[in-house]
């Protein structure tokens, strides 16, 4: 019935009963294409599956069928045709429309950006030439010509900062586009390079290049190339120790640094060298210490010293050094929240939020549950208040999701289930709509992921393992698919294992001893590999 509805044909001709049957015995069907070209690919895929000759190679059932035409009829790809990117392309435009319209929008603005820079550049370098023309006629007219030039450079490296670099910070909550920001973020970097030397006495040439390389270290992390990372910290690093040197007002120079040594510290902390990225966190606390006293009261001073506080209590907490956590935590609270000046600006806000979500970490881990109850209602609530006020940055939400996930933990273990149940849940949502706002993010992906994790453990407790088994069994391949794509990970590893290990929990409950035990193993060999490759590190 398919074949006829695409061809208008049956795919066995035939006058009489007889003549039909031969056909199907002896005849290859048509494939539905080759008798009418405009047949989509994909029902052209489905006809030939759903008619092959051999029953191995036809589908499984009527219902796999039917969900196959449904994907199609849904304008969703198919499982017996692999679409080209470009169809895929065309479908996920039919698919978000207005999506695909505002990231061609935004393409078309870097295709202008990009031609704009050129012709500046290009004429710079055509005022140069001049100009090393001109000095044979007259010293006068070489000075004109280099002064020339060397205003259409400024324009040119204005041109970078005010529409490239400018542009990625806008595209920074875009979907799908943070890798097309890096490569903006690359491009102004290596325009810079170009045309800066001849500039290099300029402390703003050097100043614009510490934004750009500390733009793309920070787009690097959130796309989890850390290595990447790295490298445009140092390269912002070593400008800054330069300015350093020379500048006599230091302090926002310092302050710079400082934030450029703590984001280093992360992306040695994300590959597993603990020892590393302590010794730079520490560091950078040393080099606020040089800020003058005046500066010492700024907004900015108060938000780098709380965060790198923070994240350096946050690698404690990994080595299981939760004393001293714990005391640079209450330490960081205290300076944040010491002036009523600061302690209501946003940025100031968030960083008490994620003050609490540590403090609470640390109380959980030292089994002091209600404590860690008190510290995650307050971030909570002072995450609730960004969220509302600012509901076009994804940071405060991500940042209450964080903490509801904690605090179903601590539910947990003061046998609250209902509000454990409904804290994941909840979380789980938000993790969902951030993925879906930014689906190139690879930390709400993995977010998902642990909900999942815990969702699963949750119903296994409560004996309904059907409803577990699904949850562990989505977080599982979804984990799975994030170790291959970013393999330097380790807590990407260690979240596999928990994944394998739980759905080993459900299918021994659910009497599977053979798949249980092999999901046991798995997961007890990547604990092994972990231990063996990170042996300063507890949590492995």
């Amino acid at each position: 019935m398919l074949f006829m509805i695409c061809t208008g044909r049956s795919p066995h001709p035939g006058k009489t009963t007889l003549e039909v049957l031969n056909s199907i015995v002896n005849s290859e069907v048509p494939s539905p294409r080759s008798l009418l070209a405009s047949v989509p690919k994909p029902l052209d895929a489905i006809c030939q599956k759903a008619l092959a000759k051999k029953k191995e190679d036809r589908y499984e059932s009527a219902l796999r069928l039917q969900e196959d035409l449904k994907r199609w009829l849904a304008d969703e790809p198919v499982s017996v045709y692999r679409e080209t990117w470009w169809e895929g392309c065309g479908r996920w435009f039919r698919r978000h429309r207005a999506a695909a319209v505002s990231s061609i929008a935004v393409l078309a603005g870097v295709a202008v950006v990009s031609i704009m820079a050129a012709f500046l550049i290009n004429q710079a370098r055509i005022d140069k030439a001049n100009a090393l023309t001109a000095l044979k006629d007259a010293n006068q007219k070489e000075q004109e010509a280099r002064t020339i030039a060397e205003q259409r450079r400024k324009q040119a490296l204005d041109a970078i900062s005010r529409w490239q670099v400018d542009l990625a910070d806008v595209m920074r909550h875009h979907p799908r586009i943070q890798a097309l920001r890096e490569g903006l973020l690359e491009q102004a970097a290596d325009e810079y390079d170009q045309l800066a030397p001849e500039l290099k006495s300029q402390p703003e040439v050097h100043l614009e290049r510490v934004r750009i390389y500390l733009r793309l270290g920070d787009v690097r992390r959130r796309l989890d190339k850390p290595k990447e990372a790295r490298t445009a910290y140092e390269r912002a690093e070593q400008e800054l120790e330069e300015l350093i040197s020379d500048a006599e007002d230091k302090d926002n120079l310092l302050l710079q640094l400082a934030k450029c040594l703590a984001a280093k510290s992360d992306t040695w902390q994300v590959v597993g060298e603990m020892q590393t990225a302590e010794s730079e966190f520490r560091r950078a606390l040393t080099t606020l210490e040089k800020v003058e006293n005046q500066s010492a009261k700024s907004v900015n001073y108060v938000e780098t010293k709380t965060g790198i506080q923070q994240q350096l209590a946050e690698l404690l907490i990994t080595l299981r050094r939760f004393d001293e956590a714990k005391e640079i935590l209450n330490a960081a609270l205290m300076f944040a929240e010491q002036d009523p000046n600061t302690r209501s600006q946003r940025s100031i806000v968030q960083l008490r939020a994620i003050v609490h979500n540590a403090l609470a970490r640390v109380e959980l881990a030292m089994s002091q549950y209600s404590n860690a109850e008190s510290h995650l209602d307050k971030a909570i609530s002072l995450w609730s208040g960004l969220v509302n006020a600012y509901r076009e940055d994804p940071i405060g939400l991500e940042g209450r999701t964080n903490a509801l996930v904690l605090r179903a933990n601590v539910y947990r273990q003061l046998g609250k289930s209902g509000q454990e149940l409904k804290d994941d849940q909840v979380a789980l949502s938000d993790y969902q709509a951030l993925h879906d706002a930014l689906p190139d993010i690879p930390r709400y992906r993995y977010q998902i992921v642990v909900g999942q994790i815990n969702l699963a453990q949750i119903f296994h407790r409560h004996g309904k393992n059907e409803e577990a088994y699904n949850h562990a069994g989505q977080a599982l391949e979804s984990i799975k698919n994030l170790v291959k794509a970013f393999p330097d990970s380790p807590v990407y590893y260690a979240t596999e294992a928990t994944a394998r290990a739980t759905l080993g929990h459900i299918l021994r409950e659910l009497q599977e001893w053979d798949i249980a035990t092999a999901a046991f193993e798995s997961a007890s060999e990547i604990r092994s590999q972990l231990a063996e490759k990170y042996p300063d590190q507890p949590a492995y």
